[in-house]
């Protein structure tokens, strides 16, 4: 999702850095947590950390935003759907069918059937494995940028903060409350799952030229 720019700009290339690392730990840690009994200490320890890494890919998606975001990817919206689009779309097709064939079939020994295959494939389950929803994700982003780049670079930053933190909470405690109140997460598929991370596409765009004086506001960001 990182996209080239006219100036190289470290500080991204750093939270890139960071993203990745906390990518690896959650593939490193996450299968401990899933496997191991509950309240074991291995459990708890993977358990914290892996909690610690779930920043991993809102960052990506974030760092996203601050590039693509561009009053010029709205004007231009044909040229910036017909690039970003075509890049995207054959991976998009073609992993699923790779990761079925050689997990499920050659590795798992299991069979799929090609209307088994559809189906999850359009509801976006993991029959494709956890790794693979982020291509979805992508394409939904790609598919919004120009119609989020005319309206954030037409309105107020004032506004504009107000709108994106108010995307966040929605987001956030409407998942919560479907989890933990509930007891289940809010279905989704290949055609919303881009949907959570709108707000933290957007919430870069305001970052990226914010000059902070204190540490306050980022220790209240991270939190």
């Amino acid at each position: 999702m990182h996209v080239k720019d006219k100036v190289r700009r470290n500080d991204l290339d750093f939270l890139i850095v960071l993203a990745i690392i906390a990518i690896v730990f959650i593939h490193s840690f996450a299968p401990v947590v899933r496997q191991k009994p509950v309240e074991s200490t291995s459990w708890i320890i993977a358990n914290i950390i892996d909690s610690f890494m779930r920043w991993g890919v809102p960052i990506f998606v974030m760092i996203s935003g601050s590039l693509l975001i561009k009053k010029e990817n709205f004007i231009n919206t044909k040229d910036f759907l017909k690039k970003r689009v075509n890049k995207i779309l054959l991976p998009m097709l073609a992993w699923p069918i790779i990761y079925v064939a050689w997990w499920k079939i050659f590795f798992m020994e299991k069979s799929l059937g090609f209307l088994d295959f559809v189906k999850q494939y359009l509801s976006g389950k993991p029959a494709f494995g956890y790794q693979l929803y982020f291509l979805f994700i992508i394409l939904g982003l790609y598919l919004i940028t120009p119609i989020i780049s005319l309206y954030v670079t037409n309105i107020n930053k004032r506004r504009l903060w107000i709108i994106t933190l108010l995307i966040l909470l929605i987001t956030t405690s409407h998942y919560s409350l479907e989890y933990f109140i509930f007891g289940h997460i809010p279905k989704l598929n290949i055609f919303t799952l881009f949907l959570p991370y709108v707000g933290y596409f957007i919430l870069d765009y305001n970052l990226k030229d914010l000059k902070v004086k204190s540490y306050i506001l980022p220790a209240i960001l991270f939190f």
